[in-house]
C-alpha cells in the first residue's frame, strides 16, 4: 500500500484503494463526499460508528489469568507434579522451594511482557489529544479521536496533526503555489527526513507529524489504524515473537523432561514389580514416591529460570553503566548472537544536521571558497530560524561578528515557482546595498549575466552533486537594490550534507571485526544513502524499495537475484523505505535464520524495532521507538552498541555454561539416583542443589555468541553420564568389614553403619563430581588449564568443604555399629519383610529414612575416598568432552588452526571472543557476510581468519574461508 493510500467508500467503488498524494483537490472531497464547509454534526456521528474513533484499538487483558498462564507450559508442569509429589509425602521444605521458584519465574515472565506492552502505549499518547474542526460550519473543539474521514480541521504552529490529512489551497491563491505560504511540516519521526517539509495545497500531512509553521484548513482522509501513524501502530502489534532464550530453554527443558520421564517409568516398574514397595501417606510412607521426587526436583532444571534471568539482570545491569539500558532481560542474550545490525541513517549513522561540506564548496572563476562561504551566510535570515538559512548562518567561521558592519536590509521569501530567496544587505557606514541571492543551481545559474559561458561547468558539478546526494545550494551576488538594471554575478555553488557521526566509521569496522554485517536501511533518497556508505567504508550496493517490492512479486531476476530473500541478504542497504518496507527487511532476514538487530529513533522505525530480535533505540529517540526498543542507548551515535555487544557476550558465556551445566546434572541425577535404586533398592539424600546458583555470576571463559543446543547436550551428557557410572560403581568399592563383626556388618547393612555411613560417603562424592563438572563444561580446552572465575571457585570450595564436614560427622555426630543381635536372620528380608527383632516400622526400608536421623552417619577419614574417587573420574571428563565435540562437529573441530589438539592447548586470550583480542583479522577479511547452516548442524560461531573465533567455538569451511565469518542462529 503507498504511504497515502486508503481503501475508501466512495465514487471509485466500496472499498477502491485511493491514493489521496495523486488525486487533486476536488476529488479527494468528491471520494469523500465533503465540501470546505465541514461536515454536520449528524453526518459525522453516522461516519464515527462506520469507520469507528480515530485511536488506536486498546486490547486489555485479565492480568491475573496472565499471571497464570506463565505457569502452563512443559517446564511448570514437571515442577507443579514435583509440588504434589512433595506435599503427599509432607515434605514440607521442598513444597516451599518449589512453588516459590514457580511464582518467581512466573513474575519474572510477566514483567517482561509488560514491557513489551509499552511500545503501543508511547504510540497511542503521541496521538493529539483535541483538533479544532468545522462542524455545520462552525468551528468548534473536539476530541481527536471523534474525527472521520471528510472532517474540514484547521492546523496551525506548534499543533499535532490528529490524522492523516490532505492540504486544501488557501482563499485567494487561485490555486497557485506562487502566492500561497506554505505549511512548514516536521516528519522527522515518521519518516526519517532531516529537515521540515514544506507543504503546499494539494499534499499531504501524516498523522504524528508536528507543524513548525503555517496555518492551513485541511481534509481528513484517514483515521485510526488507516493511517500512515496506524498501520505502523498495527505492524508493532503483529511484531510479538518469543524471545530466542524461551526457545532454547524450552527445547533444554524438553530433553530434561525425556529423560527424567523415562527414569521415572524405569523406578516405578522395577519398584512395584521387583521389590513388591508399600505406599501410603504420611513421611517416609512411599519410598517409591521418595525416589520419584529425588530424580524429579534434582532432573529438572527447576532453578534454569531463575538463574538465567538473575545472570541477564546483573549483566543489564554492567550495560546501563556503559550506556545501554536493557528493557527487555532476554534481548542481552540475543544482542550476543546478532550477525546483522540493520541501521537507520538520519540520526543515527549521520548527525541529522545538515551541513557546508567545505571540502566541495565550488567557487567560480575570479571568487574563493571563503566568498562563496560568506556570501552564502550573508544570504541567510536567521530571524526565521528557516533550517537552511541556520545552517549557512552556522557554517560561516566568523558568523558572530559578521552583521556587525552590515544589516539585512529587505529579504524575499523562496517560493515553489522562482525556487530562489534575495536578501538585501545594507552597509552601516556607507549605506550601500548589496543583494544575494541563493537557491536552485539551475535557476540561479539562469540569472548570472554570464550563464552561456559558466553553465556546463556548473551544470557538471550540479550532476555530481546530485550523484553523490548532495543538496546544492546557487549562490550569486548583484550591486544596488535593483533598480539601476544590475545584473547578477555567480559567485558558486553550496554542497548541503548529512555529515556522519565521527565515531560512526569506526564503529562499522568493530561490528565488522566482531562479525557483524551492517546494513544501512533509510528514509532518504538512494544517492543520498550511497555517499553515506561511501564515505563510512559500508558497501554501497544499495536497492530502493522499487526493487524490494518487485522481487517480493516474483518479477524474475532483480538487481541479478532471483528472490526477494537473496535480495535482502545480499544488499548493503536500502533507501526510500517506509515503516512496512523496514518490517519486511527484518522479517525476511530472520526467516533466512540471522540473529537481526535494528537501530532506529523514530516511530516509522517503532515496527521493525519491535519485529527485530534486538530493538535499540539510540539516544534522543521518540517515546514510541523507546517503547518498541529492547535496548535504549543513552549516549549518541553507535558506538555503545559495540560495548553493549562485547559486554552481552560475556553474559552469554556465563548462561551457555550454566545450560551445559543443567544438562550434564539432568543426566548424572538421573542415571546415578535411577542406577541406584534399580539395582541397589536404595535411597540417597541430595543436599547441594542451591549451591549452583553461584555459578550465574562465572566471570571467565570462551566468548560464545549463538545458542546451539546439540552442543550444549552432547557436552553436558560427556559431563554427566561418567559421573552416574562413578557413583553406581563406587558403593561396592567402600571396605566395610575392618573392625565390624559379622553379626554387627549384617546389621549395619539394613540400618547403620553400611547404609547410613556409605550414604554420607556417596553424598560427598556425588557433591565433588556434580559441581566439578562446571569446570569441565565451561571450556573447549583442559579444565585444569583453564581459569574460571574467582567467584565460582569460592563457590564450588566452600561447597565441598560445607559437605565434606557432613560427611565426615553425619548429622548427629559420628556413631559406632549398634550390636545387641545375636541372630541376623532378618538381613534375608531386606526386600521389605519386617525384621522379627525390631517393630514394625523400626526395620528401615531403602527410601524410608529421614535425612535428619541417624541413617546419614559420619565416615571420618573415608572421606579421603571420596575425593580421591571424584578426582580419578573427573580425570577421564576432558578427553571424553573432546571426543563428544570431535563427533558432533568434525569440521570445525578437526580442521581448524592445530587440529583437535591445537584446540585443546590453545590459550584462552586466543579464543577469547570479548575483552582479549576480540576479531576478525581486518587485512584478511574483504567483507562479513551470513552463510545459512542446516539445522541439522547448528554452527554455534565462525572461526575466522588466523584461527581467532569470531563469537564462539565453531568452524562453518566454506571457500572463502579468509574472507567469511559464518553464523546461525538457532530458532
Amino acid at each position: 500500500m503507498a504511504d497515502a493510500a486508503v481503501a475508501v467508500n466512495g465514487e471509485g467503488g466500496v472499498g477502491e484503494e485511493v491514493d489521496f498524494k495523486d488525486v487533486s483537490e476536488e476529488q479527494a472531497l468528491s471520494i469523500l463526499k465533503a465540501t470546505h464547509k465541514g461536515l454536520t454534526g449528524e453526518e459525522a456521528a453516522r461516519r464515527l460508528i462506520e469507520y469507528g474513533p480515530n485511536k488506536l484499538p486498546e486490547e486489555t487483558r485479565n492480568a491475573f489469568l496472565v499471571y497464570l498462564g506463565y505457569m502452563w507450559n512443559p517446564l511448570s508442569w514437571a515442577m507443579e507434579a514435583a509440588a504434589i509429589i512433595a506435599i503427599a509425602l509432607l515434605d514440607y521444605a521442598d513444597f516451599a522451594l518449589i512453588v516459590a521458584l514457580l511464582f518467581v519465574n512466573a513474575t519474572i515472565s510477566y514483567v517482561e511482557e509488560a514491557n513489551a506492552d509499552k511500545a503501543i502505549k508511547a504510540l497511542t499518547s503521541a496521538l493529539a489529544p483535541k483538533a479544532k474542526a468545522l462542524r455545520d460550519g462552525t468551528v468548534v473543539t473536539i476530541d481527536a479521536a471523534d474525527l472521520v474521514p471528510g472532517d474540514i480541521i484547521i492546523i496551525r504552529l506548534g499543533d499535532i496533526v490528529p490524522a492523516d490529512i490532505k492540504i486544501l489551497s488557501e482563499e485567494g491563491s487561485g490555486g497557485s503555489h506562487e502566492h500561497e505560504t506554505p505549511v512548514q511540516c516536521d516528519q522527522a519521526a515518521l519518516t526519517g527526513e532531516s529537515l521540515p517539509v514544506k507543504k503546499f495545497s494539494g499534499d499531504v500531512c501524516f498523522a504524528g507529524s508536528t507543524i513548525k509553521q503555517g496555518e492551513r484548513h485541511c481534509v481528513v482522509y484517514a483515521t485510526g489504524m488507516q493511517t500512515f501513524f496506524g498501520r505502523a501502530a498495527a505492524l508493532l502489534g503483529s511484531a510479538n515473537q518469543e524471545a530466542n532464550l524461551q526457545k532454547v530453554m524450552t527445547r533444554i527443558g524438553a530433553l530434561c523432561l525425556v529423560t527424567i520421564g523415562v527414569w521415572i517409568v524405569i523406578e516405578l516398574a522395577v519398584q512395584f514389580g521387583h521389590y513388591k514397595h508399600d505406599c501410603y501417606g504420611g513421611e517416609g510412607g512411599c519410598p517409591t514416591l521418595t525416589n520419584m521426587l529425588v530424580i524429579i526436583v534434582g532432573g529438572i532444571p527447576i532453578a534454569m529460570p531463575t538463574v538465567l534471568s538473575v545472570t541477564l539482570a546483573l549483566g543489564a545491569f554492567t550495560l546501563a553503566k556503559e550506556g545501554a539500558i536493557v528493557s527487555r532481560m532476554s534481548a542481552v542474550e540475543e544482542m550476543a548472537g546478532m550477525d546483522i545490525l540493520c541501521s537507520d541513517k538520519t540520526g543515527t549513522l549521520t548527525l541529522n544536521k545538515l551541513t557546508v561540506d567545505h571540502i566541495n564548496v565550488y567557487p567560480l572563476s575570479g571568487h574563493s571558497i571563503e566568498e562563496v562561504v560568506k556570501y552564502s551566510a550573508l544570504s541567510a535570515n536567521i530571524v526565521t530560524e528557516e533550517p537552511i538559512d541556520m545552517v549557512l548562518h552556522e557554517s560561516h567561521p566568523n558568523r558572530d561578528t559578521l552583521w556587525e558592519e552590515c544589516t539585512l536590509a529587505r529579504f524575499i521569501p523562496f517560493n515553489p515557482t522562482d525556487k530562489y530567496t534575495v536578501a538585501y544587505v545594507k552597509d552601516k557606514k556607507t549605506g550601500e546595498i548589496e543583494r544575494v541571492m541563493k537557491g536552485a543551481p539551475q535557476v540561479v545559474v539562469r540569472n548570472a549575466h554570464n550563464a552561456a559561458e559558466i553553465e556546463a561547468d556548473c551544470t557538471a558539478k550540479i550532476t555530481e552533486y546530485a550523484n553523490r546526494g548532495f543538496r546544492g545550494l546557487g549562490i550569486a551576488k548583484a550591486a544596488g537594490d535593483g533598480s539601476s538594471g544590475t545584473t547578477w554575478e555567480m559567485v558558486g555553488l553550496v554542497p548541503l550534507f548529512d555529515p556522519p557521526r565521527h565515531d560512526t566509521r569506526d564503529t562499522i569496522e568493530r561490528c565488522n571485526d566482531l562479525g557483524i554485517s551492517v546494513k544501512m536501511i533509510t528514509g532518504d533518497q538512494l544517492l543520498i544513502g550511497k555517499e553515506t556508505a561511501k564515505q563510512l567504508g559500508m558497501g554501497t550496493n544499495m536497492f530502493t524499495t522499487e526493487a524490494l517490492l518487485k522481487a517480493k512479486q516474483g518479477f524474475g531476476l532483480v538487481e541479478g537475484h532471483a528472490s526477494v530473500e537473496d535480495l535482502v541478504e545480499e544488499a548493503d542497504g536500502f533507501a526510500e523505505v517506509f515503516p512496512e518496507h523496514k518490517f519486511m527487511i527484518v522479517k525476511i532476514l530472520q526467516e533466512r535464520r540471522h540473529m537481526v538487530g535494528m537501530t532506529g529513533d523514530g516511530v516509522n522505525d517503532a515496527p521493525a524495532l519491535k519485529k527485530a530480535d534486538v530493538g535499540i533505540a539510540v539516544a534522543g529517540a521518540t517515546d514510541a521507538a523507546r517503547g518498541a526498543a529492547d535496548i535504549v542507548l543513552t549516549a549518541p551515535g553507535l558506538s555503545a552498541i559495540v560495548t553493549a555487544i562485547i559486554g552481552a557476550r560475556k553474559i552469554f558465556q556465563r548462561m551457555t555454561t550454566y545450560s551445559r551445566y543443567t544438562v550434564a546434572m539432568t543426566f548424572r541425577i538421573c542415571f546415578t539416583f535411577g542406577l541406584l535404586t534399580v539395582i541397589y533398592n536404595w535411597w540417597v539424600a541430595d543436599f547441594f542443589d542451591g549451591s549452583i546458583n553461584m555459578f550465574s555470576l562465572q566471570e571467565k571463559g570462551e566468548v560464545l555468541s549463538a545458542w546451539c543446543t546439540d552442543f550444549i547436550q552432547t557436552r553436558g551428557f560427556g559431563g554427566g553420564d561418567p559421573n552416574a557410572d562413578a557413583c553406581t560403581v563406587y558403593p561396592d568399592e567402600i571396605p566395610c568389614g575392618e573392625g565390624i563383626t559379622l553379626e554387627q556388618q549384617c546389621m549395619a547393612e539394613q540400618k547403620y553403619v553400611r547404609g547410613a555411613m556409605t550414604r554420607s560417603l556417596l553424598y560427598l562424592q556425588v557433591s565433588i563430581s556434580g559441581q566439578a563438572i562446571v569446570f569441565v563444561v565451561r571450556t573447549i580446552s583442559h579444565s585444569f588449564f583453564s581459569r574460571a572465575g574467582t567467584l565460582t571457585y569460592v563457590a564450588f570450595f566452600v561447597a565441598q568443604f560445607c559437605a565434606t564436614l557432613i560427611s565426615v560427622f553425619g548429622f548427629n555426630g559420628y556413631e559406632a555399629p549398634h550390636s545387641h543381635v545375636s541372630d541376623c536372620q532378618f538381613c534375608t528380608l531386606s526386600s521389605g519383610g519386617h525384621n522379627p527383632f525390631f517393630s514394625a516400622r523400626e526395620a528401615p526400608i531403602a527410601g524410608t529414612e529421614s535425612a535428619f536421623t541417624a541413617s546419614v552417619l559420619g565416615c571420618t577419614y573415608y572421606v579421603i575416598v571420596a575425593w580421591v574417587w571424584s578426582l580419578i573420574w573427573h580425570m577421564g571428563l576432558d578427553p571424553l568432552k573432546w571426543i563428544m565435540m570431535y563427533m558432533l562437529d568434525e569440521e570445525g573441530f578437526r580442521t581448524s588452526r592445530g587440529g583437535m589438539f591445537g584446540n585443546v592447548f590453545r590459550t584462552r586470550g586466543e579464543r577469547m571472543g570479548a575483552g582479549a583480542g576480540i576479531g576478525v583479522n581486518k587485512m584478511s577479511m574483504s567483507r562479513v557476510s551470513t552463510q545459512r547452516v542446516s539445522m541439522n548442524r547448528v554452527s554455534v560461531g565462525g572461526y575466522t581468519s588466523g584461527g581467532v573465533p569470531g563469537v564462539g567455538g565453531r568452524m562453518v569451511p566454506n571457500a572463502n574461508m579468509l574472507q567469511r565469518a559464518s553464523f546461525v542462529k538457532v530458532r
